[in-house]
């Protein structure tokens, strides 16, 4: 937070507070000295004493800030960090920037800042800023323009931490909610040797040795991962049709909704260029073609998201094999420049709804997109919102993503459009779907005054509410009821 700033505001509000308090009572004990004292007076006389209290509270407040921002200042440590994404909560009227930068160690960092809005000053994606850091809170000091080299800056947009990952963090994200999967691999984690000897036939064919563990856990995953359809293998020197069909059989394919109907391989091309045409595909929904390295000359290829596909690296950075995009990883630089300048609401729209998804179902809610998954939204919406729940602080992102998941799946089921103003100070908040009947909804408003007014405003019900209208193709009581639904509370 801005400190300093946010001290001086207090300091000269609790001034003129304090001026207009002495000038009120100055006038009122003129008035009371020339006149007398009267029962009319007792009313300005309690005004002016709270313009003085306000006044002297703010002054101390104020200082207060001040002193703690100067300690802040004499114990923090000063760091220069880049910007990699950011938001508005048009509520709180703040922006928050996620910095990441490098610590005494040279480790990659997170740090969130969070800066008052009202100046409208820009902080655009891959600005480099300098800040202070004491026990988790940030003051932001000044932009540096571009400080770190083009090494520095490729480390801290693929950062390599010390993993303390295992496998299991990987198959949970390519095979989400596999049971089996998450059972089998928690055993082979717990005992490598032991998992390697009931299956040493697969790893002998692999030339993985007994003491291998690492190559044990890394291929005996690949393998399940293969045995249960959620990754193919292929020659490098593989047919486009072959190509084609395996990947169509994938369970990611019809996970993520992803289609390749109408898309055309060049059998001239290789499997990293038919991964590309793919991804570029798919961009607008955010998914591309992840790689599996098994130290061979064949492609392990799975579906995933952007989000998926990042935390797949992170958690692979750490060991001796790896996950990437088996494309060009230019791919991967465009989509990244791509959400960091936020260029429409429209483009925000399906990756939010995918990262509300991805997240709620890596957290334990099954949802897709589909009437029965809006249950599992308004569960998240009775379990986090109590104390310590990820609904008990900032919300802006969440509640913004939640509405366009809620969107996409009312799009999906019924039809539409969404309709969006990149002009309007608070287009995230209402942004809207405009179903063929006519009628008009706003998820992001719906999920604010279901934060706001608890369980009456149940989010499953209300998708329900809209099928039934829907499906009744009546344009006048879709628009009578819908619109007064969805108006955001004053």
């Amino acid at each position: 937070m801005d400190y300093l700033k946010k001290a001086n505001k207090s300091i000269v509000t609790g001034i003129l507070l304090t001026v207009f308090g002495i000038f009120g009572l100055g006038i009122l004990i003129g008035g009371i000295s020339a006149n007398g004292f009267s029962v009319v007076l007792i009313i300005p006389c309690l005004g002016a004493l709270l313009f003085l209290m306000g006044g002297i509270i703010g002054v101390v407040d104020g200082i207060r800030r001040r002193n703690a921002f100067a300690e802040f200042r004499k114990n923090g440590t000063e760091n220069v960090g880049r910007i990699f994404s950011s938001y508005i909560n048009n509520v709180s009227n703040e922006r928050h920037l996620f910095v990441r930068y490098f610590d005494e160690d040279g480790t990659v960092k997170h740090a969130e800042i969070i800066t008052d809005y009202s100046s409208k000053e820009d902080y655009p994606g891959e600005t480099d800023v300098s800040f202070l850091e004491l026990d988790g809170s940030t003051a932001l000091l000044k932009k540096c323009g571009k400080y770190f080299s083009d090494e520095e800056a490729r480390r801290l947009k693929y950062p390599r931490p010390v993993s303390e990952y295992s496998v299991k963090d990987i198959t949970d994200i390519i095979a989400p909610g596999d049971d089996t999967i998450a059972h089998i691999v928690e055993e082979m984690v717990s005992d490598p040797i032991d998992y390697y000897d009931n299956n040493s036939v697969a790893f002998e064919d692999r030339s993985i040795d007994r003491e291998d563990e690492d190559g044990i856990m890394w291929i005996g995953m690949v393998e399940l991962l293969l045995e249960h359809g959620y990754v193919c293998e292929l020659d490098y020197k593989e047919e486009a049709e072959e190509f084609a069909a395996s990947v169509k059989t994938l369970k990611g394919i019809e996970r993520l909704g992803l289609t390749l109907d109408g898309i055309i391989f060049d059998p001239e091309e290789s499997i990293p260029d038919w991964c590309d045409v793919l991804d570029r595909s798919w961009k607008n929904k955010a998914c591309c073609m992840g790689f599996i390295d098994i130290d061979s000359d064949s492609y392990v290829l799975f579906p995933c998201t952007i989000p998926e596909l990042y935390d797949l690296q992170s958690i692979s950075f750490g060991m001796e094999h790896w996950v990437t995009c088996c494309a060009d990883p230019r791919y991967l630089d465009e989509y990244e420049d791509l959400r960091l300048k936020k260029t429409t609401l429209a483009d925000d729209i399906p990756v939010a709804a995918e990262w509300a998804k991805y997240n709620l179902n890596k957290t334990g809610y099954k949802v897709e997109y589909d009437l029965d998954s809006m249950k599992e939204v308004e569960r998240f919406f009775v379990e986090e919102t109590n104390e310590g729940g990820a609904l008990s602080g900032e919300t802006g992102t969440i509640l913004f993503s939640l509405g366009a998941l809620i969107g996409e799946t009312i799009i999906k089921t019924h039809g539409g459009e969404w309709i969006t103003d990149d002009d309007d100070p608070q287009g995230e908040i209402n942004i809207a779907v405009k179903l063929p009947n006519g009628a008009m909804i706003w998820p992001v408003q719906r999920c604010m005054k279901r934060l706001q007014n608890g369980p009456e405003d149940n989010i499953y019900s209300y998708v329900c509410v809209i099928s039934d209208m829907y499906l009744e193709k009546t344009e006048e009581y879709a628009s009578e009821d819908t619109d007064k639904a969805d108006m955001p509370t004053k």
